[in-house]
């Protein structure tokens, strides 16, 4: 009588291993892909919740509030006249300092040490590249009725721009309209790792 044995032969199991290691080389680069998209998007979920959150209280305090590009102290708004990136620094959001006129001082004063938010660095390589050739380049300031303002008090719309220096991927506008309202939208286009 014959005893039958069960399991893999050599062959078998090499295929198998094959097979393996193809789905994972296929596999691994569009998970990383997906990883890397994800973060863009949480990124860009928790600026517009930033604004939003300003927005809100400018409209509940009856105060103007203020999202804007981080001093290097990280304590108080820089001004166009410092240099660097929103990257290295964050951003700020605070109540303005001085809410009865329409002449902004550039300083998020709470009444405390520290502003309400403090929006750090995203990391993992993504980048806020905030609007250019405007006068909201340092700052959006929200008025009690919920609609925004440049530096000179002026109301117009804004948006920023978040990609990843990390992958080449889609970024993802925030766009700011001038009644407050915030939207998240895909850029139509891949948006170049070394061009972010």
């Amino acid at each position: 009588m014959r005893t039958h044995h069960s399991g893999f032969t050599l062959i078998e199991l090499l295929v198998t291993v094959m097979l393996m290691g193809v789905l994972m080389a296929v596999g691994l680069p569009a998970m990383s892909h997906m990883v890397k998209e994800s973060r863009l998007s949480s990124a860009a979920y928790r600026l517009a919740g930033d604004l939003n959150l300003a927005r809100a209280e400018a409209v509940r305090t009856g105060q103007t509030t203020v999202l804007c590009h981080a001093d290097a102290a990280g304590t108080q708004c820089r001004t166009a006249a410092e240099a660097g990136g929103w990257q290295a620094t964050g951003y700020l959001v605070g109540i303005d300092a001085a809410p009865t006129n329409q002449v902004i001082d550039n300083d998020p004063n709470t009444g405390a040490p520290n502003p309400m938010r403090r929006g750090e660095d995203f990391g993992f390589g993504i980048q806020i590249n905030p609007p250019t050739a405007t006068t909201f380049d340092t700052a959006i300031w929200f008025r009690p009725d919920g609609t925004i303002r440049d530096s000179a008090g002026r109301r117009g719309s804004a948006s920023f721009q978040l990609c990843s220096t990390d992958t080449d991927a889609e970024g993802r506008v925030i766009e700011v309209s001038s009644t407050g309202a915030v939207r998240i939208e895909k850029t139509d286009t891949v948006i170049q790792a070394t061009s972010c």
